[in-house]
């Protein structure tokens, strides 16, 4: 609809601009109109000086004619709006403080509500960068007596949810896990997340270089990997030999 609406919006620009060609072409219509009744009045016996005056009665008021036809081509919208445009441009050129004033405003407001799209449409509107995002949930663990609803889980129960849930097609869990990353000698401080083997598996994204976990390191507990984010990685110098190598992982 509203891609319809600016089609019509444009047709009727395009067609402003020929207003003058259209105008001389509806004066040159309705004088041949003019003539041929005047003719015809001539026929009838009207004296020929009377004839013109006569064609015109009959006629009709042929301003009124004209802005008629001028409602029908859908000028109105757009000579309006073209006359309000003119004249908000004349006070401002009258009033430069005002002006200043209204467009520091603007410009003002504009940037605010630029910025508070750009978070609305990362935080909600953007969909998740993973397969399927509409049908991932995150689930919580609550304590009602202490009226907490957000409650991380314990290895135990997600082992008994993801066993016994019939729900969910797949389950994996992810804990937050601040932390320290050392190679080569030097500590660097970062978020960090622990997270179960199949995490990347359920998300059904692959790492752009390397490996995920690999069914080894699902089935032993006991295997150490981790991957790393691809800003990260650049921090780190992005180094693609970097792959593979020993890092220290500590608080």
């Amino acid at each position: 609809m509203f891609g319809k609406q600016m089609h019509n919006l444009w047709l009727r620009l395009k067609a402003l601009v020929r207003r003058r060609e259209l105008d001389r072409e509806l004066d040159d219509e309705l004088e041949f109109h003019l003539a041929m009744r005047e003719q015809k009045l001539r026929e009838q016996g009207v004296a020929a000086e009377e004839a013109p005056y006569a064609a015109r009665r009959q006629f009709g008021n042929v301003t009124r004619l004209k802005e008629t036809s001028r409602e029908l081509w859908g000028f109105g919208l757009v000579e309006t709006l073209w006359q309000d445009l003119r004249y908000g441009l004349r006070q401002l050129r009258r009033n430069p403080g005002f002006t200043a004033v209204a467009i520091l405003t603007l410009a003002l407001g504009i940037g605010a509500n630029t910025a508070i799209f750009s978070v609305v449409y990362a935080v909600l509107l953007r969909p998740l960068p993973f397969k399927d995002p509409a049908r991932l949930v995150m689930v919580w663990a609550t304590w009602a007596k202490r009226g907490e609803n957000h409650i991380n889980v314990s290895p135990a129960d997600f082992a008994d949810w993801k066993e016994q849930s019939k729900t969910l097609e797949h389950m994996t869990a992810i804990w937050n896990w601040p932390s320290r990353i050392t190679v080569n000698g030097e500590p660097t401080n970062i978020p960090a997340v622990r997270v179960s083997p199949d995490f990347f598996d359920v998300l059904g994204v692959r790492p752009v270089r390397g490996r995920a976990f690999s069914p080894e390191e699902q089935a032993h507990r006991g295997f150490r990997v981790a991957v790393l984010s691809d800003s990260l990685w650049r921090t780190l110098g992005g180094d693609p030999a970097l792959i593979g190598k020993t890092i220290q992982l500590g608080l």
